[in-house]
C-alpha cells in the first residue's frame, strides 16, 4: 500500500462475503454422488463489453471450452445449475455458453439456470449443489464459506492465491491455458473426493499478510484470531 503512494495508516478490512453466511451454512463439505448437481461460475474473460484490452477470440475460445465441459458434464449424468456472481454481466455470459451447446443440450432436463436477485438467492443456489467450478472470485469464496467442494478458474493471481492457500493447489487452472482433458480429469479427482479444506469462517487462521494478497477476510467474529 505504502509503495502505491497512500501515505496514510491503514488496516485491512473484511471483504462483506464472509459475514453474509447464515442459516445456509453447512457443517460438512459433500463428495460428488453419481447424478449430483454441478455449480458453474462463469466470467465474462476478454468480453469486449467488460475487459480491458479484450480479444474476441480469446472469448469465444473461453465461451467454447466452458460449453464443452458442459456438455461432458451432462453425458455423465450430472445435473448443471449454470449461476451468476455478478448480475449485469454474467447473465449475458450463460446467454452465449448457451447458444454455443450443441443443440442436443441446449433444452437438457439436467441444464438449468439459476435466478439469482439477492444474496440469499445465490446462497440458496449454492446450498443444492455438490461441487462448484468458479471463474470468479466470490463464486469461490462463498462456495468455500458453505464448505463445497470447488474447482477454480484463475484469471488472476489472487484465484491462486486463495485456493494455495485454503489448501486446493491441485484444483485451480489457468484460464488462459485450458485443456478439456486437464478439466476433466481435475473434476475426477474432486469427484473421488480427494480433497477437502477447513473453511476460513471456522479455522481463525488467516493473517494479514494474506487478506491483502488474496482480498479473503473472515466474519467479524473470528477478529480475535488474526
Amino acid at each position: 500500500i505504502q509503495a502505491l503512494g497512500v501515505a496514510v495508516s491503514t488496516l485491512p478490512v473484511p471483504d462483506m462475503v464472509c459475514g453474509l453466511i447464515s442459516e445456509h451454512q453447512q457443517s460438512n463439505p459433500r463428495p460428488l454422488r453419481a447424478g449430483g448437481t454441478v455449480g458453474v461460475n462463469l466470467i465474462p474473460f476478454n468480453s469486449p463489453n467488460y475487459w480491458v484490452g479484450a480479444n474476441q477470440d480469446r472469448y469465444k475460445h473461453y465461451i467454447r471450452f466452458m460449453a464443452e465441459f458442459v456438455e461432458w458434464l451432462l453425458q455423465r449424468g450430472n445435473k448443471v445449475v449454470l449461476f451468476p456472481t455478478q448480475l449485469t454481466l454474467d447473465i449475458e455470459v450463460i446467454k452465449d455458453l448457451r447458444e454455443a451447446l450443441n443443440p442436443r443440450w441446449k433444452e437438457a432436463e439436467g441444464l438449468a439456470e439459476a435466478s439469482v436477485k439477492s444474496v440469499d438467492d445465490l446462497l440458496a443456489v449454492l446450498s443444492g449443489v455438490d461441487v462448484v467450478v468458479a471463474s470468479r472470485f466470490h463464486g469461490l469464496i462463498f462456495s468455500m464459506l458453505l464448505e463445497k467442494l470447488v474447482l477454480g478458474i484463475a484469471y488472476a493471481e489472487k484465484t491462486e492465491d486463495l485456493m494455495t492457500y485454503m489448501g486446493q493447489k491441485d484444483f485451480v487452472l489457468d484460464i488462459t491455458s485450458l485443456e478439456i482433458s486437464q478439466i476433466q480429469q481435475t473434476f475426477g479427482r474432486l469427484k473421488r473426493g480427494s480433497r477437502t479444506f477447513d473453511p476460513c469462517c471456522r479455522g481463525g487462521f488467516l493473517g494479514p499478510d494474506v487478506l491483502w494478497r488474496v482480498n479473503l477476510m473472515q466474519p467479524l467474529g473470528c477478529w480475535d484470531r488474526l
